[in-house]
């Protein structure tokens, strides 16, 4: 089968011989750095309904940066059209910010986070996302869904990701307990967080019927305070293990004193395995919200992260909370949080059982009440940071219609920083308005660092993908990667390593093209961990499919085997490979350990 062989050598070949230099000297220039020349703000002005306030004059606006006046450049006003989009319309990338190129958005884009929880609570937040879907978004406006550990990619045909919503309704009760079970008790503190093969498939089962969508892996977020948090993580865990041995101490011992282990179960008020297992579903939340706003950094314009959680975002410390708004209010990103866990309060007087006894439901203890108000305070705050809105004990109807009411109608205003310094440093902004009895709402910050701008949409997007998996610890299997042990080979500087495997996957996108099936795949290969877990070779290739029917029917079988030639700069302990499908947006992922 001499045209099987052919396409399992082009990879190959594709890949033979190349040095990190000529592989990036040979790469298209994917961004460039823009200085700060104009800062957008997207502002909404409500009334005390709740409304569009629709006219204001840019004399009605003031703009302070660190408490400093400065300078409107841009002002315009915008209302929200019905036109229908082009087909198969993608949002924009992020362009250079300046005064003359700034101009409204005539769509919203909206990313819905299905957070972590049961969500068939009498706030309806089910029927009520879909309704929204349905009745409430204007042709224009580009829609995703983030749930778990997979993502659509956004777009105009509302009623495809309609019918994923309604495949989560139907499923994630299952899954949720599903995941309950598996992630607790000393597996949630000492085992991977990983989700295992036959909860993923309860999972992937939600997305299957979107393919248009090109559902895919997320790549987990990369969480600023993640250290900060793992160890208060940590420090409670362990306290809460701690009290739960000394309640259960008999005989001599009993009565052995652990103060600080007592005070911690004292004011948190769970168990052990409920701290776990909400940890658990508190960082895949976190790491979705993180993920999100990377998701959506890089578009043009305004967007806005649906979060609704039944659980809340409840971080050990405040300031966790600001770093995750921050964030958000740097890429532009507006959070829009729905709360649906319910208010904490009196119990009904008595239960009456089927069999005629009389049962008292407990009071919610005075940690529990705390817990909650302080979650629902930090939630209101990383909403308002963002410029986005908060609703918390009302049903998710009133949630959704305000989300829409106010963001039918907007100010886009663009001010140039009098502090032009890019030092880093994140800079508060501060919008007032000269109308009485109105709110504002607009992102209040921003970093002082260059902003990366795209140049061209596939290399942007490709550089972004291979970053966030070359980061990321776990094994993403949307596209299939096998590696073989690798060989070293040569000594001082003509070291290098031989990595040896195979590609395998029926959702890589094929077109036909001349009579021929072609894809075009990127690969990245690297070697690392020389003790200081530094990079010490790495290769990166774009690799051009063109198979013939009888080798692409192959290929489907086989997949197709690769081999590259890394040279070395160090001594290295792991190799990692990355494969990307642009046109599918799909990457795979593995790891082997050198012997």
């Amino acid at each position: 089968m001499p045209c099987a062989r052919a396409a399992f050598a082009v990879i190959a070949i594709a890949l033979l011989g190349g040095h990190v230099g000529d592989a990036r000297q040979q790469a298209p220039q994917a961004s460039f750095r823009s200085r700060i020349t104009i800062v957008p703000l997207d502002v909404r002005v409500l009334d005390r309904d709740g409304k569009p306030v629709t006219d204001l004059k840019q004399e009605d606006f003031t703009i302070a940066e660190e408490g400093v006046l400065q300078t409107i450049r841009h002002f315009s006003a915008h209302a929200l059209s019905g036109e229908a989009p082009a087909p198969g319309v993608q949002p924009e990338l992020r362009k250079a910010a300046t005064a003359e190129g700034l101009a409204p958005q005539n769509r919203r884009v909206f990313l819905l986070l299905l957070g972590r929880g049961r969500m068939q609570g009498p706030s309806k937040e089910l029927p009520a996302l879909l309704e929204f879907l349905q009745k409430r978004l204007v042709p224009r406006d580009q829609v995703a869904v983030l749930a778990f550990n997979r993502g659509t990619d956004f777009t105009t045909n509302h009623e495809a990701v309609r019918a994923v919503v309604e495949r989560y309704r139907d499923r994630h009760e299952k899954i949720e307990t599903l995941l309950d079970e598996y992630l607790s008790g000393l597996r949630a503190v000492y085992g991977s967080k990983g989700i295992p093969g036959f909860i993923q498939a309860e999972i992937d089962g939600v997305f299957a019927g979107a393919t248009g969508l090109r559902p895919r892996e997320i790549t987990p977020g990369q969480i600023s305070d993640a250290r900060q948090i793992g160890e208060d993580v940590r420090r409670t865990t362990d306290d809460l293990q701690r009290a739960e041995i000394l309640r259960e101490r008999t005989g001599a011992f009993a009565g052995l004193p652990d103060p600080g282990a007592t005070s911690t179960a004292e004011r948190m008020d769970v168990t052990f395995d409920e701290y776990v297992s909400s940890q658990v579903g508190l960082n895949h939340d976190l790491s979705n919200l993180y993920a999100g706003i990377d998701y959506l950094r890089y578009l043009d314009g305004e967007k806005h992260l649906v979060f609704l959680t039944p659980r809340g975002v409840s971080l050990p410390r405040l300031e966790n909370n600001k770093t995750l708004a921050s964030a958000a209010s740097d890429a532009r990103v507006a959070l829009d949080i729905i709360y649906i866990g319910g208010a904490l309060g009196a119990p009904p007087p008595r239960i009456v059982t089927p069999g005629g006894q009389i049962v008292m439901a407990a009071l919610p203890s005075a940690a529990a009440l705390f817990g909650q108000t302080f979650a629902v305070s930090d939630m209101r705050m990383m909403s308002e940071m963002t410029g986005g809105q908060m609703t918390a004990f009302r049903s998710a109807d009133y949630a959704f219609t305000r989300l829409d009411q106010a963001t039918r109608f907007q100010y886009l205003l663009g001010y140039s920083p009098s502090n032009s310094a890019a030092n880093g440093a994140y800079r508060r902004i501060t919008v007032r308005v000269k109308r009485p009895g109105t709110t504002v709402l607009y992102r209040q910050g921003y970093y002082a660092t260059p902003q990366l701008v795209p140049m061209d949409r596939r290399q942007f997007i490709t550089f972004n993908r291979l970053t966030a998996a070359g980061a990321y610890q776990g094994v993403i299997q949307d596209i299939t990667v096998k590696v073989n042990p690798p060989t070293r080979r040569g000594e001082g500087a003509d070291r290098e390593l031989l990595v040896e495997g195979t590609i395998h996957s029926s959702r890589i996108k094929f077109v036909q093209a001349d009579g021929l099936h072609t894809a075009s795949l990127d690969i990245g290969v690297y070697a690392g961990g020389d003790g200081k877990e530094r990079v010490v070779g790495e290769v990166l290739r774009k690799v051009d499919l063109k198979l013939t029917d009888e080798a692409y029917r192959t290929f489907m079988k086989q997949g197709a085997s690769f081999n590259v030639r890394i040279p070395l700069t160090g001594d290295p302990k792991y190799v990692k490979v990355i494969v990307y499908d642009y046109a599918a947006d799909l990457l795979g992922t593995a790891v082997t350990r050198l012997r």
